[in-house]
């Protein structure tokens, strides 16, 4: 099963990506381009693709993580997947985080594999704090996302792209 695994994470891979090479390093040894990262049941990120639950693509740029993903699979929080998930570990679809007492923690939405969205819920589960819009793409790039943030009454507090500078430089993300 572990083996099965691995072939259909690589296979989907060359399959959709025929033309791009994956999971590469710069002269300085740092993660650059579209990577295929796996992860664990509570999504905290693996290197043992064979006992990983899911994959999903990101990509890097002088080391850092252009599409991070936020926090999630905290201690008594459950994940509810897509109906259509199947047997494929490539994330694709909705996925909802529940905290500890049921409420909505989060919703991250892929598309096979690629990150699309993710909305982060106030304690409660009823409201948006952050929304993250990973389809927004950077003017003359091919990467970049907004988040809009909210105010516990809905009323937009803040909305910020997240591009690169001038010298090409990414703002510092988390992985």
């Amino acid at each position: 099963m572990k083996k099965l695994f691995t072939i259909f994470c690589l296979l989907i891979t060359w399959v959709s990506l025929s033309q791009e090479k994956l999971n590469q390093l710069d002269l300085n040894k740092r993660r650059t381009g579209k990577w295929l990262i796996y992860l664990d049941k509570d999504w905290k990120r693996t290197d043992d693709s064979a006992n990983a639950q899911y994959c999903r693509y990101t990509w890097y740029h002088d080391g850092m993580n252009i599409y991070p993903m936020g926090p999630c699979g905290k201690e008594g929080y459950k994940l509810e997947t897509p109906a259509n998930s199947g047997s494929s570990k490539l994330l694709n679809g909705e996925y909802k985080w529940l905290d500890e007492k049921g409420k909505l923690s989060s919703v991250h939405v892929f598309k096979n594999g690629v990150y699309i969205s993710c909305k982060e819920y106030f304690p409660g589960g009823k409201d948006v704090e952050q929304y993250f819009d990973f389809t927004e793409k950077c003017q003359g790039s091919k990467h970049g996302w907004k988040v809009t943030i909210y105010k516990k009454n809905g009323d937009v507090k803040m909305i910020s792209p997240t591009c690169p500078d001038a010298s090409g430089k990414w703002p510092l993300t988390r992985d």
